[in-house]
């Protein structure tokens, strides 16, 4: 595939499924300093291959402030596949697995 369509996911049907797809079980955030207008801010996130079990991965997010270069922000999430249809926690399923692999073996 070119121009990167390999990482592609669908976020869409991910985030918007009926039968399986994340809920997200806990989030945190510890904000380094405060940032004010006006300031460029860049965030990202990530989730670390090592981060993912049988049914959950945790993600992490940092915001930069490009106004004086250091980060602002940093936290996670942790993000639990959830059956809705049965009312109870799934598997991370391989397809996903895969993609936040390609994913990560890039950074």
């Amino acid at each position: 595939m070119a121009n990167g369509d390999e990482d592609k996911v669908d976020f869409g049907g991910f985030i918007h499924a009926k039968s399986v797809g994340p809920i997200l079980a806990s989030t945190s955030c510890k904000y380094k300093f405060p940032v004010e207008f006006p300031d460029d801010l860049v965030a990202c996130s990530r989730i670390p291959m090592d981060s993912v079990e049988e049914d959950r991965f945790t993600m992490k997010y940092m915001v930069w402030s490009k106004t004086h270069g250091r980060v602002a922000a940093e936290g996670d999430g942790v993000i639990v596949m959830y059956d809705y249809e049965n009312g109870k926690k799934s598997s991370v399923n391989e397809g996903l697995r895969a993609a936040i692999k390609r994913i990560e073996d890039r950074l």
